[in-house]
């Protein structure tokens, strides 16, 4: 009788919901508790220590049928069995929240926490856990597969399937990133075992070819899974809800504005928003700038972090000067609440986002499901999550022309033009979805 597979999974960022990848990391993890929740009869025990927690086991009357956002076709059972049948360990690097226990729990899913003598929470701590601690344990406890939910530094036994998920190559793209000797170390290890996993997946057609080109691995080699956003902006505000929202962040419920979020550093390409927008208002609002909608930055600003992040305080004041336009049309969101975050979006007269590269896009789909006019990049993978017929797209972030005009079509459009945008926006965010997700990364786990 053959032995039932086990999984090991890197769980490092369900300790950081707030980053995309941790956003990824957890609802990978709900997904598949709830798929495991509801299958066939298995065995399961919850565990962090074998010398210290009891076991416990318990069965469930499951069925493959009615996965959510999956064709039954395009799912292959037997590989649903496995993933539902398969011994999964998260190793973490702390200990979980009661929220993660619990969906543990409830997906029968073991987890294992590092004890490192070691025990500051750095990158140096990260690195040893990637590199020696994970391959180390995943072998003494007889895992077959592993899961790395990012690319991360560890290198497997080639006794083990390692799947490797890798978001992007933004380190290789923009090298000022690695602003000093450990990130230059740390991305040098995750760089070599990029070069020796076995299998690698990725979140987009555009990583698959830069990942392509980067490592000169073969594109057909490369697995393709499309991820999803919170589910929450899948659900209305209200508009009381809406106004409490907008108040609590020392906005006026009255008052339109434009909405930028998803984070400040460089290849976000704030710098170009703030400009663009500038002459936006310069250009069509000098009359009367309080006509204009404000514009709206949400997200943490680190002055320490200058100039790998935008120093939005001086480039309000640069353009400010330049365009004779005045500070008080930008503003500086304090850091928002994940579960206000749908309101802010809903609330927006358009969600503004020219990135310079991503690896998918977490916030335009965001704003697709919020019902609210994008305004982004059309370079990079943001086309494959949303259209030029949903979205104003801007053909090259870098010019601030470009970016300006696009504003300025987004809020002088035709309301039906922009009404249809939107609708069709709404139509392609549903494409995506965590159930395809983990069907796709399970197809290349277990395949």
């Amino acid at each position: 009788m053959q032995a039932k597979p086990k999984l090991g999974v890197n769980g490092l960022f369900l300790h950081r919901f707030a980053s995309g990848i941790g956003q990824v990391s957890r609802f990978w993890l709900e997904t598949v508790a709830d798929w495991r929740q509801n299958s066939g009869k298995i065995e399961s025990s919850q565990v962090v220590d074998k010398k210290t927690t009891k076991k416990k086991t318990e069965s469930a009357d499951l069925k493959l049928s009615g996965i959510k956002g999956i064709k039954p076709e395009r799912i292959q059972p037997e590989l649903g069995n496995l993933l539902r049948q398969s011994e999964i360990i998260i190793y973490l690097f702390q200990e979980p929240s009661n929220e993660l226990q619990e969906i543990m729990q409830r997906g029968r899913i073991k987890w294992r926490v590092a004890k490192l003598p070691y025990r500051r929470n750095d990158l140096f701590r990260q690195f040893y856990w990637e590199k020696f601690w994970l391959p180390r344990q995943a072998k003494q406890d007889g895992c077959n597969y592993f899961f790395s939910l990012y690319q991360a530094a560890g290198i497997f036994s080639d006794k083990i399937k390692h799947l490797s998920l890798v978001h992007d190559v933004v380190p290789k793209v923009f090298p000022e990133y690695l602003n000093n000797w450990r990130k230059k170390i740390y991305y040098r290890a995750v760089d070599r075992a990029i070069r020796k996993a076995r299998n690698i997946i990725t979140v987009s057609n555009f990583s698959r070819q830069e990942i392509a080109r980067t490592y000169q691995r073969p594109v057909e080699e490369i697995a393709v899974a499309y991820i999803a956003c919170n589910p929450i902006f899948q659900k209305p505000v209200s508009i009381t809800r809406r106004r409490e929202v907008l108040q609590r962040y020392h906005l006026d419920p009255n008052k339109k504005y434009i909405f930028n979020f998803g984070g400040f550093d460089y290849r976000k390409n704030i710098r170009g928003a703030i400009e663009g927008y500038a002459q936006l208002l310069a250009e069509n609002f000098k009359n009367n700038f309080t006509a204009a909608p404000d514009l709206v930055l949400g997200g943490t600003f680190h002055p320490h972090l200058v100039p790998l992040v935008t120093n939005i305080p001086e480039e309000i004041k640069r353009v400010s000067q330049k365009y004779k336009v005045p500070t008080q049309k930008f503003k500086l969101l304090d850091p928002a609440a994940s579960t206000d975050l749908p309101a802010l979006y809903q609330a927006a007269e358009v969600f503004f986002y020219p990135s310079l590269y991503e690896g998918f896009g977490i916030p335009v789909l965001e704003a697709m499901w919020s019902h609210t006019p994008v305004v982004t990049s059309g370079v990079s993978s943001i086309p494959e999550v949303i259209s030029a017929e949903a979205g104003y797209l801007i053909n090259n972030p870098r010019d601030v022309r470009q970016i300006k005009q696009k504003l300025q079509e987004v809020l002088f459009d035709n309301p039906q033009r922009r009404a249809e945008k939107v609708a069709k926006a709404h139509r392609e965010a549903q494409q995506f979805s965590w159930d395809k997700f983990v069907a796709r990364v399970s197809s290349s786990l277990f395949d």
